[in-house]
């Protein structure tokens, strides 16, 4: 009973980062914390041209892209 109490109160917390159209991991100093999180920072980087956004991605750190780019979560 303890185990399972355990386990439905651990949060995964997932962060964000921003992938360009071609997969490259562009801003590698930005990790986020919400899908949201990472919008807002385009939006506040590219205020006046919103045309930037259909080439960039914001993507949910997996294993596989953490190991990928080289991130330490």
């Amino acid at each position: 009973m303890i185990k399972l109490f355990k386990q439905l109160n651990h949060k995964v917390m997932s962060k964000f980062i921003i992938l360009d159209w071609m997969g490259n991991h562009i801003f590698k100093n930005q990790i986020f914390d919400s899908f949201e999180e990472g919008w807002d920072f385009l939006y506040v980087t590219f205020p006046e041209d919103d045309s930037y956004f259909d080439d960039f991605y914001v993507t949910e750190v997996t294993e596989d892209i953490a190991k990928k780019y080289s991130i330490t979560l």
